[in-house]
């Protein structure tokens, strides 16, 4: 019997929110919030449009860049190269400056191996 009442008063102070952490919010204190947010600005020159290469130079960029490696082919199509073979780590990285300073759409590597 002793249990049961206990259970139900503690179901009734749950159930009316009473909580020890209720005990600050008896102290009356004013809170004041200011808002020191900057007012937003809208840009005064839209961000350049990223250059993209043609095929004609892309195809002479590539032909010149990948010259030297063995193992290497290559080939541009709308603006993407798309690279195939076996090169070496060093090799993939010299090229891979090389080819971004192209300013391609992108480089496919799908069929390229680096050992």
């Amino acid at each position: 019997m002793k249990k049961q009442i206990l259970q139900l008063s503690l179901v009734a102070l749950l159930v009316t929110g009473f909580s020890c952490k209720g005990k600050d919010k008896d102290k009356s204190t004013t809170t004041t919030t200011t808002n020191t947010a900057s007012p937003e600005v809208a840009p005064t020159n839209p961000p350049a449009p990223v250059e993209i290469a043609g095929d004609a130079t892309l195809r002479q960029g590539v032909t010149d860049a990948t010259k030297d490696i063995k193992g290497l082919t290559s080939r541009v199509e709308n603006g993407v190269i798309i690279l195939s073979g076996t090169i070496s780590k060093e090799d993939n990285m010299r090229i891979t400056q090389t080819l971004n300073s192209l300013q391609p759409k992108r480089i496919d590597r799908t069929n390229l191996n680096v050992q």
